[in-house]
């Protein structure tokens, strides 16, 4: 779906088969518990009463002729789900209802995908995480891998020029204090897809670092270090990255 084919900067998400996988109300039920409906105060967005999954812009506003960043701590108004920048991230899969795999990451503004996490089951009975990303100063795109082709939150970045990702931001007791996101994607191209966005589903949560300014300044556009604390282990790219700008 491109911007021509949605309204209000969403991009529209169809009813999908009826070959019983989730769809975005059954799955925030089983996340969030009680029964999720529609909100009638906020476009595309739902409520159980005590948890509201509020749907993110998919179209950002032009911000000094570019567009706005998506803060994953503090997000503006203004920012679409394309661009995201700052803090300290957490993810892990919430559901699958795919044929292929499906591997979770991001890519740099060097165009370097680095994988997160692989995921495992199927439905809602799946694993993956990682956590402690440190993304401070950082800008990225989420990124899908695993079977077929690739896809990024960024539409310009995808092979079909579609957009594969959609997101909510989550308030209330689930959020725990830390701002909380659901990435809702799709894996099949344009051509073939039916875009119900529940193909892969992963919650992300980010919090500023101390000492940080809420106003997060406009980062370089290559990274120069990530540090990602994943299954106990720590990963740097901090060496890998200097061999790309070496």
């Amino acid at each position: 779906m491109t911007a021509a084919g949605a309204e209000a900067g969403f991009t529209a998400v169809q009813a999908g088969k009826s070959n019983g996988e989730a769809n975005h109300v059954a799955i925030l039920d089983n996340l969030y518990g009680g029964s999720f409906a529609a909100d009638a105060t906020l476009g595309g967005s739902y409520t159980n009463g005590r948890v509201t999954a509020r749907r993110s812009q998919d179209f950002p506003l032009s911000v000094g002729g570019g567009a706005a960043l998506f803060s994953i701590a503090a997000p503006g108004a203004a920012a679409g789900d394309q661009q995201w920048v700052g803090g300290i991230v957490s993810a892990r899969a919430v559901s699958r209802y795919a044929g292929y795999e499906q591997t979770f990451g991001l890519t740099d503004n060097a165009g370097t995908f680095h994988k997160l996490f692989d995921v495992s089951g199927t439905g809602m009975n799946v694993g993956g995480s990682a956590a402690g990303i440190d993304l401070a100063g950082q800008t990225w795109q989420w990124a899908r891998r695993g079977g077929g082709d690739p896809y990024s939150s960024d539409p310009t970045l995808n092979n079909d020029g579609s957009d594969h990702m959609i997101s909510y931001r989550v308030s209330g007791p689930a959020a725990d204090g830390t701002a909380t996101w659901l990435l809702f994607w799709e894996d099949a191209p344009a051509w073939d897809s039916d875009f119900d966005y529940n193909d892969l589903v992963v919650q992300v949560t980010g919090v500023m670092p101390l000492g940080d300014p809420a106003a997060i300044p406009l980062p370089p556009a290559v990274w120069t270090g990530l540090t990602v604390l994943l299954g106990g282990g720590l990963w740097s790219a901090r060496h890998r990255i200097r061999r790309w700008l070496n």
